[in-house]
């Protein structure tokens, strides 16, 4: 008899011993607005072309005029050898450059439905642990709107990992910024940054995750991060499943580090605010 695997992730969080945590890639905050990796692209192959276009006197539309259609014609006829690292790279050389252009992306975005049902996971005593790959603070922003102001952390750098409590002594609520905040240090956003996590910073998410069940949600596992991937494939079953919700598919090098690897299980959802 086949079980939808909700049942047994329900029935295991349900009674709020917080044996599971919750990890989030960019998915949870597409219905908040903020841009996917690939519009990020976008927007700076925009500004990369307007900039050509300039210098070799070309006439050229305003920078937000090209459309989506001619910018992925764009891409395709110019940059589809490119990685997303060398595109970002060349225009943003400097991490601080990175910074305040992804900050700009950010720029008067509010947190979404999936950011105010994880916030409500941890208010009833759900989780005590979320480790997230995304830079944004909407996360933060609607902990706080719950009420949880002050009483969680966020660790998003090895020195806060050493100046803080250890993870097992975390009563309440932690929050892991693995590639880092947006507000400050470095973030990690190329392929070279995030072929290694900080080694504090590592040594926690890797205990906290052999230690505890996972819930893997809004992330999609490309093999650029490979930090994290890694991290996963080493993680050493010790009783507690890895539940990785996937919409519509996912990668070979997923099912086989899923199913083979840490015999876990995949939810099929629609959403990350419906799994929520």
């Amino acid at each position: 008899m086949n079980i939808n695997n909700i049942i047994p992730l329900s029935y295991n969080i349900a009674d709020e011993k917080k044996r599971y945590v919750l990890f989030c890639g960019a998915g949870i905050s597409k219905d908040a607005g903020i841009p996917t990796g690939w519009d990020i692209l976008i927007e700076t192959l925009r500004k990369i072309r307007a900039q050509n276009e300039f210098e070799n006197g070309e006439h050229s539309v305003g920078i937000n005029e090209y459309s989506n259609k001619e910018m992925e014609k764009y891409y395709e006829d110019n940059y589809k050898n490119k990685t997303y690292s060398e595109i970002i790279g060349s225009l943003f050389p400097s991490p601080e450059e990175q910074r305040a252009f992804l900050k700009e992306q950010f720029n008067g975005k509010t947190f979404g439905e999936s950011h105010k049902l994880i916030a409500r996971w941890v208010k009833e005593g759900l989780v005590r642990f979320i480790i997230t790959t995304n830079f944004d603070t909407l996360l933060e922003q609607a902990l706080d709107e719950v009420g949880l102001k002050g009483q969680y952390t966020i660790i998003s750098n090895g020195d806060e990992v050493l100046t803080s409590k250890p993870w097992n002594n975390v009563e309440y609520c932690r929050v892991y910024k693995i590639h880092g905040t947006i507000d400050q240090g470095r973030i990690r956003n190329t392929e070279k940054d995030l072929s290694q996590l900080d080694e504090d910073l590592q040594r926690d998410f890797s205990d906290i995750i052999e230690r505890h069940g996972v819930i893997v949600v809004g992330y999609a596992g490309n093999k650029e991060d490979k930090a994290v991937i890694d991290t996963f494939n080493k993680r050493k079953f010790k009783g507690y499943t890895l539940y990785w919700c996937i919409h519509n598919t996912c990668s070979d090098g997923i099912k086989e580090l899923v199913n083979e690897k840490q015999e876990g299980r995949f939810i099929e959802i629609t959403s990350a605010s419906d799994f929520l």
